[in-house]
């Protein structure tokens, strides 16, 4: 063979050696989607990167860089995304760009990504599932949970020993500093040197210039400023902090009656904030809003329609209890954290709020602290004092306030407790100022009924 021929042909085998080893210029000249992936990977987020993979695939997009700033989150809004991901791998080149860290579900879908792009001073890994409430994860989890990260790195070509470590290491692996046992954390150096950071970049420019598409227009999708807030309102803690104080507001408002129902509006608001935020966050349905809803309606039922011996009341409970739970995302979220959390917070803050609140100038202005006591002289407007012992007739509904016809007069009566028929005969038992007690007797033996 001439010398010449040799030299060609060595040519074309450092030429399909370089094309092997990077990656083709996308045949499509459209522009490349920046999607934006930072905060906890939460069912918005998961509808947010998939929604904008489809308008990239439509628009005909050269490549997608996803922009990876993440702790973790919901597994099962990392399996949405990585399903997205593999649906469209054909479409163009998709980046995983780790601009600071890819931990927990983060790390799932960086994998699930065919290139990883990290700047220089990221990290990721650190992925052991969290069952909750701090619980470690079972056998079966865990090994779940392995083989699904090494099956990822198989498929992309990569170190499998190294992904199945991210979760929990099986064995040691020098050439990640990791032991038997412990959980790995990829620096940029170390994943650069096991083959899971394709390119390190400061900015997207060097990402495109990795792609063969240096020049390329650039197109950052963002979440609207709407789906930012509903992402900061799902935080679980400040789930927990929202609804502690929003239920502490509405019953300090029942218990003093003194802000004319404003603490009652703002405990509202707060309630209505983190349900709607779960609902646009896509972690909920309206259907835990209307339970919520139907409960309050059953304890007005109780309270000024029908008023009976506390079912109404019961029945409202449970479906307010029950609408918070899914109206936090149910069994697919935090919701008993929320909700645990949640009442431990309340009865802090009303054991806070009435320790505190008698002495305080507030309390001072707006409630009334002296007393108008006989021995000093005062009386009522009327007193009252000589209907103890006398009977009458129930002329309203005792529930338990009404009106009752006492010697000839009609009082405003409240019962002692137990709701009084119309009609039934009554006994008065204590009087205080204007306040007059009554009981139902029994016409014939003058006796409370059996």
């Amino acid at each position: 063979m001439r010398p010449t021929h040799i030299l060609l042909l060595l040519l074309a085998i450092l030429l399909s050696a370089s094309l092997l080893h990077s990656p083709a210029r996308a045949a499509s000249t459209g522009p490349v989607y920046v999607i934006d992936l930072h905060g906890y990977v939460w069912p918005i987020q998961a509808d947010f990167v998939t929604r904008n993979l489809e308008e990239a695939a439509k628009n005909g997009a050269s490549a997608v860089i996803l922009d990876i700033d993440t702790y973790g989150g919901e597994l099962d809004s990392a399996d949405v995304m990585q399903k997205s991901i593999f649906s469209h791998e054909k479409d163009f080149p998709i980046v995983a760009f780790v601009h600071n860290k890819a931990l927990s579900s983060g790390a799932l879908v960086t994998l699930s990504c065919k290139y990883i792009a990290m700047t220089p001073a990221a990290t990721v890994g650190s992925a052991l599932p969290h069952p909750g409430f701090g619980n470690s994860p079972d056998t079966e989890l865990l090994q779940a949970i392995q083989n699904r990260f090494r099956s990822m790195a198989e498929k992309a070509g990569r170190n499998p020993n190294i992904a199945e470590a991210m979760v929990t290491a099986k064995a040691a692996i020098p050439s990640a500093n990791v032991k038997e046992g412990e959980i790995l954390s990829l620096t940029t150096k170390l994943a650069q040197a096991n083959g899971y950071c394709d390119v390190v970049a400061s900015d997207y420019p060097e990402i495109l210039s990795f792609l063969k598409l240096a020049g390329s227009p650039v197109e950052t999708r963002t979440m609207s400023t709407g789906e930012e807030m509903a992402m900061v309102i799902t935080n679980p803690w400040l789930t927990v902090l929202l609804l502690g104080i929003g239920i502490a507001l509405i019953a300090m408002e029942l218990l003093t009656f003194h802000t004319h129902g404003l603490l009652a509006i703002i405990g509202g608001l707060l309630l209505a904030a983190v349900f709607v935020a779960h609902i646009v966050a896509g972690a909920a349905t309206v259907t835990g809003l209307l339970l919520f809803l139907a409960g309050v309606a059953l304890f007005f039922v109780e309270t000024h329609l029908f008023p009976g011996h506390g079912l109404s009341a019961a029945a409202g409970l449970v479906l307010i209890f029950a609408g918070m739970f899914f109206a936090l995302g149910g069994t697919h979220s935090n919701a008993i954290f929320s909700l645990t959390g949640a009442v431990l917070v309340t009865f802090g803050s009303l054991a806070a709020f009435f320790m505190y609140l008698p002495r305080s100038r507030v309390w001072r202005k707006i409630g009334q602290n002296s007393q108008q006591r006989a021995s000093e002289g005062y009386v009522s407007s009327q007193d009252y004092t000589g209907y103890i012992g006398a009977t009458g007739i129930a002329v309203t509904l005792l529930r338990p306030s009404g009106t009752a016809e006492v010697n000839g007069e009609r009082l405003s009566v409240v019962s002692e407790g137990d709701f009084v028929q119309p009609g039934a005969r009554v006994e008065v038992t204590f009087v205080a100022g204007n306040r007059i007690v009554v009981r139902e007797i029994d016409a014939a033996t003058g006796a409370p009924p059996a």
